[in-house]
C-alpha cells in the first residue's frame, strides 16, 4: 500500500556564503551599514581606500567624537559639497603653501645674514656719528636710506618668487590672495621687530 501524498516539499540545506558575500558583509560594516539599508541610505559600491588614509579619517573623527566612520565620510562630503570645493585643489594648495613657505625662509635665512653683516653695523655707525655732530645731515639721511632700501629687499624678493610660481601653479585666485596676504604679513612682522631691534640699540 503507498503511503498518502503530502503537499509538503522537503527543505532545501541552507546556502553556504561565498567568500565574495562575506568580503561585501565586511566592508559594509566598515562603512557603517547594517545588512538591512534605510529606504533615504545608498548602497555604495565598495572603495578601496589608502590604509594610512583611513586610519587618520578614523582616529580624527575619534578626537572630534564623531561615533562611527559613516557619519564621518557622509559629513566631511556634505562639506564640499555645501562650500562647493575640490578636495584635490585643496590638497594641491597646501603643498604650494607649504613650498612657498619653505621658499621664503631661505630667502629670509640668506638676507638675514645680509641684516647682521651690513645692515645693524651701518644703523650703528650712523647713529653714532649722528651723535657726535660728526656727519653732516645729507650724508647720514644717504645712508639711512640705504638701510631701508636694503631692509625692504626681503619684501620684493618674497613678493616675486611667490608671484612666480603661484603664476604657474592652477590654483584659484582666492587661494593665491590668502598666500599673498599671508606672506605680506610675515614680512610686516618681521619688519616691526627689525624696527624694535633697532631702537633697543639706540637706547
Amino acid at each position: 500500500m503507498k503511503p498518502p501524498k503530502t503537499n509538503s516539499t522537503p527543505k532545501r540545506p541552507a546556502r553556504r556564503k561565498t567568500d565574495g558575500q562575506k568580503n561585501k558583509q565586511a566592508q559594509a560594516s566598515v562603512l557603517g551599514k547594517s545588512s538591512i539599508e534605510e529606504k533615504d541610505e545608498a548602497i555604495i559600491k565598495p572603495i578601496n581606500v589608502n590604509a594610512s588614509i583611513l586610519k587618520r579619517c578614523k582616529q580624527h573623527a575619534k578626537e572630534l567624537g564623531i561615533k562611527t566612520l559613516k557619519e564621518y565620510t557622509e559629513n566631511a562630503l556634505l562639506y564640499f559639497v555645501k562650500n562647493g570645493m575640490n578636495p584635490c585643489e585643496q590638497l594641491h594648495s597646501e603643498e604650494v603653501s607649504k613650498e612657498v613657505v619653505r621658499m621664503r625662509n631661505h630667502i629670509f635665512s640668506f638676507l638675514q645674514k645680509q641684516e647682521q653683516q651690513y645692515v645693524l653695523p651701518l644703523y650703528k655707525e650712523v647713529f653714532t656719528q649722528g651723535k657726535n655732530a660728526e656727519q653732516s645731515v645729507d650724508t647720514m639721511l644717504e645712508q639711512m636710506e640705504k638701510m631701508i632700501v636694503l631692509l625692504f629687499r626681503i619684501q620684493q624678493m618674497i613678493h616675486v618668487s611667490t608671484s612666480t610660481m603661484l603664476h604657474v601653479s592652477d590654483l584659484s585666485a582666492e587661494t593665491i590672495n590668502d598666500i599673498k596676504a599671508k606672506n605680506q604679513a610675515f614680512v610686516e612682522t618681521h619688519v616691526s621687530e627689525f624696527m624694535k631691534k633697532l631702537e633697543s640699540d639706540q637706547k
